[in-house]
């Protein structure tokens, strides 16, 4: 999952129950974005999916 610096959207206290229900799941947090990751802070955004995309 990613999420935004600036967001409050995904919690770390959310993580464990994200996690009961997806095992795998994996957490990033992009840097100085909000909840618009994508839109906010391309790069991060770009920085971080790629590689996951890549399947790195």
């Amino acid at each position: 999952m990613l999420a935004g610096e600036r967001s409050r959207y995904i919690r770390p206290e959310h993580h464990a129950r994200i996690r009961a229900l997806f095992p795998d799941a994996r957490f990033a947090t992009v840097p100085g974005a909000g909840h618009w990751v994508h839109s906010e802070n391309p790069e991060g955004f770009l920085a971080l999916i790629e590689p996951f995309l890549a399947g790195g």
